[in-house]
């Protein structure tokens, strides 16, 4: 259990908070472990003191994204200092289940769920009593299908549930699973209780509790069931789309995971060539993408951008140098054209509560060098008016982005010797010059960590970690 885990549940249970983890207790321990969701459902009457306590923790409570909010559920994310994982807790109020993107029924046994609870086997937390999970777990396998699965009798539960289907019933005993059922279910309660503890049910046994399901909870669904079918399809069809754009495109004006409820965050690392600020903003995405929408927003001009015909035409030894320093003129303007593009974007994102994680940052106190504006220090533009405008315009564009900085900037500090030998394609000279300005470069409006890049990685990673944990809850203050 990751000791975030152990001192917020150590909490709820010495304030006589009354929660449960009320589905999937099969891999509790797993969640503990920051590798799934904790599900946990929570008496309204204690909603503060258990927001107090998990904002205590510097958890964070974040906006789910469209198709996945329903009401009376929230969402929680936290941070566990000694491993560096989150945590995910979704939060229920009531217990909500159906369709996807709808989640249409809300079952009637919250209240029961919570009066019945026990401790699990290392007696840190409680959860749901097993007979009235497997109640619940068989309820949310038929109702979130439609109708016409259980008319074709097309069930097919996933391996998921299967397994948690088998561990329940190893659990339960059918005489208390009986008694149970004759206290929530008015009628029927035989032909439940059959379908429950037979050993492998039939499609056809999923398609008859579907229907005895839907009719104990058709008092509570929310809405019409055409119009929960068209809202199925509508965000169904948004969800997918977002996602294949977000794969597709390495710009998209909108968010796709869960985002911070007052704003996101922007950070941006820098460094010289061999700190390592390719592998260290990949990490941290990975890291923050498992729950947060977390963007990379590379500002440099490596060879995924020197692909354009008017690059390659720069590099042309047999075109005359006029042409090739009029192409490179351009081409080093187009750059610092995107540069501003790319940050309001960056800008219109993180309002949206996205948290943009930017590999390397534009600057204009060094001309020439690390991304810094070139037309004019390279003499490129020559007596040339229309050069001279591009190189004012590529300075104009590169010195808006420096001074819209980030909220917090990364300088990745390496000795020039340990850096050539990380990357040997680049000279001691360059990659000294570079390691200097890399100190020297001041960012009067943003928070400045230097970070020691020639400690062990996993290291290096932790602290980078913490910081932007730090950020991140400080962001979410009222």
């Amino acid at each position: 259990m990751l000791r975030i885990c152990e001192e917020i549940f150590t909490e709820l249970n010495r304030n006589a908070v009354n929660y449960c983890h009320w589905k999937s207790n099969e891999h509790l321990m797993e969640g503990l472990d920051g590798i799934t969701d904790l599900d946990l459902l929570v008496c309204e009457e204690h909603k503060d003191i258990f927001a107090q306590i998990l904002s205590k923790n510097n958890c964070i409570k974040v906006s789910p994204q469209y198709g996945s909010r329903y009401p009376k559920v929230e969402e929680w994310v936290g941070y566990d200092e000694r491993s560096g994982k989150l945590i995910h807790l979704h939060v229920h109020f009531l217990i909500i289940t159906g369709t996807k993107h709808v989640k249409e029924y809300i079952l009637p046994w919250h209240e029961l769920a919570l009066n019945t609870k026990i401790l699990d086997e290392t007696g840190s937390v409680y959860i749901m009593e097993p007979h009235l999970e497997i109640v619940i777990l068989y309820m949310r396998i038929v109702l979130k299908e439609s109708a016409l699965i259980g008319q074709m009798n097309q069930f097919e539960p996933e391996k998921g549930y299967c397994r948690e289907i088998a561990w329940l019933k190893e659990r339960i005993d059918n005489q208390k699973l009986e008694t149970l059922l004759a206290q929530i279910w008015e009628e029927n309660q035989a032909e439940v209780l059959e379908i429950i503890t037979k050993k492998r049910p039939a499609k056809r046994d999923f398609a008859v509790l579907q229907e005895l399901a839907r009719q104990k909870v058709q008092s509570m669904q929310q809405e019409a069931a055409l119009k929960n079918k068209y809202k199925h399809t509508i965000r169904k069809q948004v969800v997918n789309t977002k996602a294949l754009l977000k794969n597709k495109l390495e710009l998209v004006p909108f968010t796709k995971q869960k985002t911070l409820c007052l704003g996101g965050v922007s950070f941006a690392f820098i460094g010289c060539d061999g700190s390592g600020k390719s592998n260290l903003t990949n990490e941290i995405c990975k890291w923050l993408s498992w729950k947060l929408d977390c963007q990379n927003y590379y500002f440099g001009m490596g060879d995924r951008y020197k692909k354009p015909l008017i690059f390659r035409l720069s590099k042309c030894n047999w075109l005359p140098e006029e042409i090739r320093k009029g192409c490179s003129l351009l081409f080093y303007y187009l750059v610092s054209v995107r540069c501003k593009r790319m940050h309001r974007a960056m800008e219109a994102y993180v309002k949206k509560g996205g948290i943009a994680i930017c590999d390397r940052y534009p600057q204009t106190q060094y001309k020439g060098i690390y991304d810094g504006p070139k037309i004019k220090s390279l003499g490129l533009c020559g007596k040339s008016g229309f050069g001279a405008f591009l190189a004012k315009c590529e300075e104009k564009n590169l010195l808006r982005v420096e001074k819209k900085c980030v909220d917090c900037l990364f300088k990745l500090i390496v000795p020039p010797e340990v850096a050539v030998k990380r990357s040997p394609s680049h000279s001691l000279k360059e990659v000294s010059c570079k390691a200097k300005i890399t100190e020297n470069l001041q960012f009067p409006q943003t928070e400045v960590y230097e970070i020691d890049a020639t400690q062990p990685f996993e290291q290096e990673l932790l602290q980078v970690k913490g910081i932007i944990w730090k950020k991140l809850v400080e962001s979410q203050l009222l």
